[in-house]
């Protein structure tokens, strides 16, 4: 959950969407990265510290650190005290106090929030993967014609396309190791959205942070949505069978 949600809701209630996707990450990266073994995790634009926090918990060898420019003083201290084992920084130029090789780079729904997101990627990235050439693990939503009032809440600049994000990246001489879309049922849900937001039926959309089910149901959306991402999955490479996220994994490539 991004900073932004977090302030509409202080509910611990976390959302299928954010479940399942930490599932489909890793079995997404499990073929180009061993978890279990001490590597250093750097997520940009960590939010809410939930990703990077539970990649913690769940695989202690590794040493996890995570970036947020909108994180104030207190925010930090509050999160650190719920994962007491990742680091956190306000900004990217913090990277230069590490001491470890960063491995992996989490960029979980960033760049779409960035204006001028290819000088993000030209600048800003490129003081990480010049200094430790990173694998790079980056997802956005899918589809600009899917644009709504839930972007305009979030923030959103654009949704990407497979195509003008493999573009943004390899613009930069990032090569694209494996990419795609997930979550495709969701598309559905969706285009209801927008038909309800243009009809005025609409309530207020708090996003993510506005679920508020039981563990019970939580965990059975959580399960279909994962369900989703194998079945499409088997296609993917045949097929990239559309999803309401789109994915890349993706390192850069050094000039000489």
């Amino acid at each position: 959950m991004d900073l932004i949600e977090n302030k509409i809701s202080n509910s611990s209630n976390r959302h299928p969407w954010e479940l399942a996707r930490f599932n489909v990450f890793l079995d997404l990266i499990s073929p180009f990265i061993n978890l279990n073994q001490k590597l250093t995790i750097l997520d940009i634009g960590c939010g809410d510290c939930y990703f990077i926090g539970r990649l913690s918990e769940e695989f202690p060898s590794l040493n996890c650190i995570g970036i947020d420019i909108n994180f104030s003083d207190e925010q930090i201290e509050c999160f650190k005290t719920i994962y007491p084992n990742i680091i956190l920084y306000k900004s990217l130029s913090d990277i230069y106090k590490i001491e470890s090789k960063v491995d992996l780079v989490l960029l979980m729904d960033v760049i779409e929030h960035i204006q001028d997101d290819n000088l993000f990627i030209q600048e800003e990235l490129s003081q990480v993967t010049s200094k430790y050439n990173p694998l790079i693990f980056l997802t956005v939503p899918a589809f600009q014609s899917l644009f709504s009032h839930h972007d305009v809440l979030l923030e959103h600049y654009r949704r990407y396309n497979l195509s003008n994000l493999s573009n943004t990246l390899t613009s930069h001489n990032y090569n694209i190791i494996y990419s795609g879309y997930f979550f495709s049922s969701l598309i559905v849900l969706r285009i209801l959205e927008l038909i309800k937001e243009k009809l005025n039926l609409n309530k207020a959309d708090k996003g993510i942070a506005g679920w508020h089910q039981s563990p019970f149901i939580t965990k059975i959306v959580t399960n279909i949505l994962y369900l989703d991402y194998k079945i499409t999955g088997i296609f993917n490479r045949v097929f990239k069978f559309p999803g309401l996220t789109t994915y890349a994994i993706s390192k850069k490539e050094l000039l000489n």
